[in-house]
């Protein structure tokens, strides 16, 4: 389905994200007059969770993997009802450790027709960058970091402007982690101090580049950053146009999280079912990464990966992947 071309129409372009947590589609039209500018037509996920199990198991569910070839025909129908000839598909950190990963792939070429590309973490670190900064106005000076939390891998990208300065993906996603540290619900205060210190621990071993270290712009994208906004707005009250997370409305957040069963969270704030089973591990997560980054507040992105993967392919055709490796925009 992939139609390499460089010319910048305004045909909209489908994108499909297959990480751990979701499968995730946009479809976008680019707009001619502004360089990153994009008009979103169609933002839909599923929730499926082909990651669940994968780190003990090494494989995907026989039961996830038929749910996630069932969300893949509805989105792809979804984006072609939107008028998108062009459908790019990228697969994540699931991907990359399943041992039935390839089988599922080929299940999606043959089935589906779709091709879907297993990217590394650098790709996936640049095309999060790319995509989480198309709404903002940055100055060419202003240090920017952008943190993509998924469901197998969180990528942290470290930028001056719209220049991709650094970059790591690493194996600290919320469903794996969740798995890995947390048995009981809500989580245990012992299981939570172990899982902060195993996420500060992998931090703690690489250092940052010192001149991004000041006035950083901190911005987040991905499904449980923006679950755990609107679960701030329900259970901290905050404003519905606030669209970032101070500290200390990220320690209140977690308080609730970890006061909470995870059935009562879904019931109360609106969170889907299972999504409310890992979001406490997700703030964790990102509250660490607050500390290490020395940020007061983390601004929420709805854009990431999948709007970097449209703007890349807009930029380079065929050769969009290469790009996102190289770090070029």
């Amino acid at each position: 389905m992939q139609q390499p071309s460089l010319k910048v129409s305004n045909q909209p372009i489908a994108a499909i994200d297959v990480g751990s947590n979701t499968i995730h589609l946009v479809v976008a039209r680019p707009r001619t007059d502004a360089g990153d500018g994009l008009d979103i037509l169609v933002d839909e996920l599923e929730f499926v969770r082909l990651g669940a199990g994968v780190g003990t198991t090494g494989r995907i569910a026989p039961e996830r993997a038929e749910r996630g070839l069932a969300a893949l025909q509805r989105l792809c129908e979804l984006a072609k009802r939107a008028g998108a000839a062009t459908i790019l598909g990228a697969a994540t950190e699931v991907m990359r450790l399943a041992a039935n990963g390839p089988e599922f792939l080929a299940r999606a070429r043959a089935d589906l027709g779709l091709d879907i590309i297993v990217i590394t973490g650098e790709q996936e670190a640049a095309l999060t960058f790319w995509g989480a900064l198309s709404g903002w106005q940055l100055t060419p000076q202003q240090p920017v970091a952008v943190a993509d939390l998924g469901g197998g891998s969180i990528e942290l990208v470290l930028g001056t402007g719209a220049h991709l300065d650094w970059r790591r993906s690493l194996p600290l996603g919320s469903g794996t982690l969740h798995d890995r540290f947390i048995h009981s619900d809500p989580p245990a205060p012992a299981e939570a101090g172990a899982l902060r210190g195993a996420v500060a621990d992998t931090l703690g071993s690489f250092s940052l580049p010192e001149r991004s270290q000041d006035g950083r712009l901190f911005i987040v994208c991905g499904g449980t950053a923006t679950t755990l906004l609107s679960f701030a707005r329900s259970a901290l009250h905050i404003p519905a146009a606030q669209a970032s997370l101070s500290r200390e409305e990220m320690a209140a957040a977690i308080e609730v999280l970890l006061a909470i069963p995870a059935e009562e969270i879904a019931e109360r704030h609106r969170v889907e079912a299972q999504r409310a089973r890992i979001l406490g591990t997700g703030a964790l997560v990102l509250s660490v990464f607050m500390e290490h980054l020395n940020a007061s507040t983390m601004q929420i992105s709805q854009r990431g990966i999948r709007e970097g993967m449209i703007l890349s392919y807009i930029r380079h055709g065929a050769r969009w992947l290469d790009a996102a490796q190289r770090g070029e925009r």
